[in-house]
């Protein structure tokens, strides 16, 4: 068998020899007949079959060769270069056959192992950089080029250094960091020139030409793209791009007959299906800017019907379905298209008022974001998450004002929905997927991310280039993808964690409107774009959305906000806080005419509490003393209850360290001890953490076991992205770690502090708080701060607040009773609204239902009223008694009855 291969080896230049081939085939068949040794020739004839198919991209066939290739060598006793051959070629295979999930896997097991062969080694992570471009994870991508440029940077191998440079610097591009992506590529082209590939040096300067293009800088983009032209050699794709890549810089620059006729001239080149797409999409969008916009929806059409999803749809009312998405490789080009054709269509009716045209903007929309949603599943870090919110907030400012211009409440709420905290909904989808997992499954899970933390922070301590830095990198590699297969296989084996953890689903409006129903309140989303603020105002029996122009609402805005943080007001500030105050009312409250006492507020990024606004402009009138407001993320976080598995609580966990560790430099809270002292006293069961013992290990220790937690402590946080922190005797609590919990089974937490609810405002997902990392763990209420708050202010407000919920208030009306109660006995210096609005609820408003600790003796009484009650009675009914006699026993019995039912919470 060796012999007969090595005499095919021979003419191995002939691979595109069918008849050479059919030999091979045979020889494989003969192979697996006579039970020969899979050895290195055998590996090395499976490899030879795949390359042919690979030659001919004939990739599905490639992959099944590659795959047997790859099981033979881990098994055998194979060379460690050709298992890694194995998993190169099986792995790019699979890429250019659109599996891009496996190639990933096939792919990064490459890095996971010992460089056997550097040149694959090296590829690998240029592939791994691509595949994760692609599906617009470029942080992933940035990290994979320069840990594959550590590598290369021992190695002289200048052409793989520039094929790393070179996805790293479209990363950058994607990101929108011009600059540092200009001196990436630039580098990648003295790599190349040092090489002497100028295929590749065209493709670089083709990069740099897009470059400039994101510059403004029109010579020397031009310039780029004409050397790009100059070293493609005759490559007729490659010149398709280039041509492609001026047509967009003619578009962009306004001059749509440049852009129209380099376009047409591409598309005549052009034969990847993907490019193609792309071409018929800049064609469609240089149609729509002149207003021939059924030329344009036509071209969109042809760039659907391009991709290799199966869509056949000629008609422009046809699209494909939302799973297209995950079909395609470079899914960007798809939703392009569809982004592009909904705001056509949107364009469209603007012109021609016919309302069928916003119709198919409305349909095109909800497909973009039904897309968008799949998308997300592929992406795990959180910056690549955030960096796709703010890319697509774009489409949710367009499909609500569609959904205006139709009048369409319904259809308003879905997009205002899907416009707002969906990170923190997938966080909480993965909480209780979490929950559906068996206990060795949950053990299994916990045992692989404790060895990525804890090589994390041994590779932390290594710097890079150190003889145990490339082992423990690979090992950290490793267990990464470790717990990537194990999630991945409880999607495949676990239907109900499946399910639970990619819920795209929101609540529909009528849901809402029972749940409004039954709350007797009313719910209030903003949506603010770049000219206009939008209202949507929900109650139980109707629904109305607003538009107005976002200028008046800016700029009161804006004059009322350095009101709220002087920590020494003056009387014209106060004034100026009803004047700024009763405006962003007019602005956000009266068009409502708001029926319910009740209020919930859905807000977008930063807006102040409603409860200072004011119905007068010139004496106090705060509309704290007319709603009970709460806040609420979206609709679909405040109505998602939590079925988190709570073991027995007690009632209350407070913690007031009131000194702190010099590191901290944090001041003395004195007489906070005192009022948490206070406030656990109102409770049946409670623990109390101060001074020395309020330190972060016991709380770590303690919080899992308690409904109610209160803090009264400081916090830090900032709208600049510093991580928030909360501060304990002993040391500072960040928002990352306590996201690494996931045993608070707390209801309701109370962030007495400082600025718990402040945080850098993510667009398209909010702001990123302390009160939001609590909220990622599943705690259903949470009151958080605004701003910097008053120590003696907030002892007060904080204990009414638990004395009304003690008393069975519902939490938004217990902390509003709590600011009146304040007010009503403030000075007036004490009123002024830094002092007590800070203060806001978010999530449910229920009231609580606390423990019964004293439930034996409750029990005891409970019998004894009984049994006196039926003695009285049965004495009543046997003796003679009078009239009066009679009814002052039914009285007592009666309001022996109604005590007990109170006291007893029945």
């Amino acid at each position: 068998m060796r012999q007969d291969w090595q005499r095919l080896q021979k003419h191995s230049a002939q691979v595109a020899d069918q008849k050479l081939v059919a030999s091979g085939t045979q020889l494989y068949q003969r192979w697996i007949t006579c039970q020969e040794k899979k050895d290195t020739s055998y590996i090395k004839l499976l490899h030879w079959l795949g390359q042919y198919h690979y030659s001919k991209r004939e990739f599905s066939e490639a992959v099944n060769w590659y795959s047997k290739a790859l099981k033979e060598s881990r098994q055998g006793p194979i060379p460690a270069y050709l298992l890694a051959q194995s998993m190169f070629m099986l792995g790019s295979s699979q890429m250019f056959n659109g599996e891009a999930d496996p190639a990933i896997s096939t792919l990064s097991q490459i890095i996971s192992l010992a460089p056997a062969n550097a040149g694959v080694h090296l590829s690998a992570y240029a592939y791994l950089a691509w595949l994760y471009y692609v599906k617009g994870d470029y942080n992933k991508t940035i990290e994979l080029s320069d840990k594959g440029l550590q590598l290369v940077a021992h190695l002289k191998a200048p052409e793989k250094a520039a094929m790393l440079l070179r996805e790293k610097a479209n990363a950058l591009l994607a990101l929108r960091k011009f600059k540092e992506a200009g001196i990436t590529i630039k580098e990648a082209i003295t790599h190349s020139n040092t090489s002497g590939d100028h295929l590749q040096l065209s493709k670089y300067y083709l990069l740099l030409g897009d470059v400039e293009a994101t510059l403004a800088n029109a010579p020397a983009t031009l310039a780029a793209y004409q050397k790009a032209l100059k070293y493609c050699r005759g490559d007729a794709s490659l010149e398709a791009t280039i041509l492609t890549n001026i047509g967009f810089f003619y578009y962009e620059n306004e001059e749509y007959p440049k852009a129209i006729a380099y376009n047409q001239h591409a598309l005549a080149l052009q034969t990847n299906p993907y490019s193609r797409a792309q071409l018929f999409d800049n064609l469609g969008a240089c149609w729509w800017k002149v207003g021939k916009f059924d030329q344009a929806i036509s071209d969109y059409q042809r760039g659907l019907q391009s991709l290799p999803i199966g869509f056949t749809g000629k008609s422009m009312l046809d699209n494909p379905p939302p799973k297209s998405i995950r079909q395609v490789l470079r899914r960007q080009v798809l939703l392009t298209l569809i982004l592009d054709k909904a705001e056509t269509w949107l364009d469209y009716y603007k012109t021609s008022e016919n309302k069928h045209h916003l119709e198919q903007a409305l349909n095109t929309y909800k497909l973009a974001s039904e897309m968008v949603d799949l998308m997300r599943w592929d992406h795990t870090d959180d910056q690549v998450k955030l960096f796709w919110r703010k890319k697509t907030r774009k489409l949710y400012q367009q499909a609500i004002e569609t959904s205006y211009l139709l009048g369409d409440a319904k259809q308003a709420f879905y997009f205002f929905e899907k416009s707002k905290a969906v990170m923190l909904a997938d966080k909480l989808n993965e909480l209780g997927a979490r929950q559906r997992l068996s206990e060795s499954q949950q053990r299994a899970e916990k045992g692989i991310q404790e060895r990525i933390g804890n090589l994390q922070k041994e590779l932390a301590q290594q710097r890079t280039g150190q003889a145990g830095y490339q082992p423990i990198q690979q090992q950290l590699e490793r267990e990464q993808l470790n717990l990537t297969t194990f999630r991945k296989g409880l999607e495949n084996t676990n239907p109900a964690y499946y399910q639970y953890k990619y819920d795209n689903s929101v609540p529909t409006l009528d849901t809402l409107q029972k749940w409004l129903r039954r709350h007797s309140a009313s719910f209030v989303s903003y949506f603010v774009d770049i000219t206009n603020l939008y209202i949507l105002a929900v109650t139980a029996d109707t629904a109305q959305l607003f538009r107005k122009p976002v200028h008046q609402y800016q700029v009161a805005l804006a004059a009322l906000t350095p009101l709220l943080t002087k920590s020494a007001p003056t009387k014209q500030d106060y004034r100026n806080v009803l004047l700024y105050g009763n405006q962003l009312y007019q602005e956000l409250v009266d068009p409502l005419h708001l029926s319910t006492k009740s209020v919930i507020v859905s807000t977008d990024g930063f807006l102040q509490p409603l409860e200072l606004l004011s119905r007068s402009a010139t004496q106090e009138d705060f509309l704290v003393r007319h709603y009970a407001f709460s806040y609420a993320y979206s609709a679909n976080l405040l109505l998602k209850k939590s079925d988190r598995q709570v073991s027995a609580r007690k009632d209350f966990l407070g913690l007031a360290p009131v000194r702190y560790h010099s590191a901290l430099n944090q001041v003395t809270l004195a007489g906070s001890d005192d009022t948490l002292k206070a406030i656990s006293r109102l409770f049946n069961s409670a623990t109390v953490l101060t001074g020395p013992e309020a330190i972060k290990s016991n709380f770590l220790k303690e919080f899992s076991g308690y409904q109610v937690i209160q803090f009264l402590t400081h916090a830090d946080a900032d709208s600049l992205g510093r991580e928030p922190v909360l501060y304990f005797a002993d040391a500072a609590l960040p928002l990352s770690q306590l996201q690494r919990t996931d045993s608070l089974n707390a209801e309701l937490v109370v962030l007495s502090a400082c600025k718990t609810g402040i945080g850098a405002n993510q667009e398209g997902e909010g702001v990123f708080s302390l009160a939001r990392g609590f909220a990622m763990l599943g705690i259903p209420s949470i009151v958080t701060t605004l701003w910097s708050v008053q120590d003696n202010a907030t002892y007060r407000i904080t204990h009414l607040f638990h004395k009304y919920l003690v008393d069975g208030l519902p939490k938004d009306k217990a902390l509003q009773q709590a600011k009146l109660d304040y007010l009503n006995s403030a000075s007036p210096e004490e009123a002024y609204p830094t002092l007590w609005a800070a203060y806001i609820l978010l999530g449910d408003t229920d009231p609580l239902i606390l423990s019964d600790s004293g439930s034996s003796w409750i029990t005891v009484a409970f019998v004894f009223v009984i049994f006196s009650s039926l003695a009285g009675f049965i004495f009543w009914r046997r003796g003679r008694r009078s009239q009066s006699e009679k009814a002052s026993v039914k009285q007592t019995l009666a309001a022996t009855l109604v005590a007990l039912v109170r006291f007893t919470g029945f």
